[in-house]
C-alpha cells in the first residue's frame, strides 16, 4: 500500500542538542524499585532471589512518550545472561547491553533495566547508564546512500516509509 525507500545511513550529522543525563547519578538503593523476584545489592547492582527474570526501574516515569532519546548502557551479568534496557511491555529494547550512543523513541514513560537471570543469586552490575533527550535535531542532517540508485532521490508520493540501516 505505502511506498518504501530502503536506504543506509552513510554519515550521521552533528550539532544535535541534548538534555541532561536522566540517570546522571542513578542509584538502585534510592528512587528505584525492583521486581518481586529481585533484591538490591548496592547502588549499581541487583540480584535474583528466585529463578525468575529480574528488573529494576525508577519509581517515577522519567521518559516522555514519543520523544527521541540517545543513550548508552553496559551491564555485567554474573551468569552471562541477557541484560538490556526496555519499555514497560518488555517488547521493545531501548538499549542493548554494551550499547553506546544509541537512539530510541520512548513508547511510554517507563524505563526498565532487565536481566534474564533465571537463577537464584545471579547479579547484574550496571557500569554505564546514560540517557539524554534529543531536544533539537542534528544541524547538519543525515546523509543517506542507496545501493541501487545513486544521485538525487526524488519521490513524488504523498508519503513513504524509510527503512534505515547503519553501514
Amino acid at each position: 500500500a505505502g511506498n518504501t525507500l530502503k536506504v543506509r545511513v552513510a554519515s550521521v550529522g552533528t550539532g544535535e542538542n541534548l538534555g541532561d543525563n536522566i540517570f546522571e547519578s542513578f542509584n538502585f538503593t534510592s528512587g528505584w524499585m525492583v521486581s518481586p523476584s529481585a533484591s538490591v545489592v548496592d547502588a549499581d547492582t541487583f540480584k535474583a532471589i528466585t529463578n525468575d527474570a529480574t528488573w529494576a526501574r525508577p519509581t517515577v516515569n522519567l521518559l516522555v512518550s514519543t520523544k527521541l532519546y540517545k543513550g548508552s548502557y553496559d551491564g555485567v551479568s554474573s551468569n552471562g545472561k541477557i541484560n538490556r534496557c526496555m519499555d514497560d511491555s518488555f517488547g521493545t529494547t531501548y538499549l542493548p547491553d554494551g550499547s553506546s550512543e544509541v537512539y530510541f523513541t520512548a513508547k511510554t514513560g517507563y524505563f526498565f533495566v532487565f536481566h534474564s537471570s533465571n537463577a537464584t543469586d545471579q547479579t547484574l552490575d550496571v557500569s554505564t547508564l546514560a540517557v539524554q533527550q534529543v531536544t533539537a535535531p542534528s544541524a547538519t542532517g543525515i546523509y543517506f546512500t542507496n545501493p541501487v540508485v545513486t544521485g538525487t532521490f526524488n519521490y513524488n508520493a504523498a508519503s513513504f516509509t524509510a527503512v534505515i540501516t547503519k553501514e
